[in-house]
This record gives C-alpha cells, sequence and structure tokens, in this order.
C-alpha cells in the first residue's frame, strides 16, 4: 500500500467554508487535496494532477451533477476515478441516477471521521484493482 501523501485527492465545492474545511481535513490526514470552486477548474485539474479521487458536492450551485460526473467517466483517462459525492438530505432522490456514475455517498451532517473513512475505503478498493 502506498503512503496518503502520494494520493492526491481534488475537492469541489462552491461553498468556500465547505472546501476549506474539507481540505483541511484531507491535508491533517496526510493527503495532499486541492479544493476548486466550479465544475470547468475541477475538470481542467482533473486532467492536468491526476488526482486519486475526487471529493464533490451534490450541491454546488451551477453545475449539472450528472453532467459533469459522465463527462469523466466518457474520458478513458479518467473513466475509473473513484468519487466521493457530499450531499444534504433534499438531494437524495438524485442518488438512484447517480449510482451509475459514482463510488460513494456522505450525507450531510457528516463528520471528519466518516469523510476519511469513506475515502480510506474508496482509495483502498480502487487500488486493489488497478
Amino acid at each position: 500500500m502506498t503512503n496518503k501523501s502520494d494520493h492526491l485527492i481534488l475537492v469541489l465545492d462552491a461553498d468556500t467554508y465547505m472546501l476549506d474545511a474539507v481540505v483541511e481535513i484531507l491535508e491533517f490526514e496526510g493527503w495532499q487535496a486541492v479544493g476548486v470552486a466550479d465544475s470547468q477548474t475541477a475538470l481542467a485539474e482533473t486532467h492536468r494532477l491526476r488526482p486519486a479521487l475526487i471529493v464533490y458536492n451534490l450541491t454546488t450551485p451551477g453545475v449539472d451533477t450528472l453532467s459533469f460526473l459522465e463527462a469523466l467517466r466518457a474520458d478513458p483517462e479518467t473513466r475509473t476515478l473513484p468519487f466521493v459525492v457530499l450531499m444534504d438530505g433534499n438531494h437524495l432522490s438524485y442518488r438512484h441516477r447517480l449510482e451509475l456514475n459514482t463510488d460513494a455517498y456522505l450525507r450531510a451532517p457528516f463528520t471528519a471521521e466518516e469523510l476519511v473513512e469513506v475515502i480510506k475505503t474508496q482509495l483502498g478498493r480502487f487500488h486493489s484493482s488497478n
């Protein structure tokens, strides 16, 4: 198994408070983390940085969740990239549509420990199959 510092995690969230909090949690846990506030930047940074995982807030304004995830799933270079989607109770109805495009969900409110655990699980699953 590789070190946590070998895994860069991209975080997409338009809420700067939440974005900063998630990045801080990930860095505290020893991962490299880069935060972005919009899907255009996230797409560009995904190709530039090649993150090991993307944490994505479903409630990011102005972002069509399905289009964003489908664009990455359609690209051979990012097709298998694992996603952790953060969502609140108002967006749970999207869950059945997203299951084809994402790997894990975390419903707000969540703890730092829950976030870390779901990321560890997804990175472990992804890297054991590659």
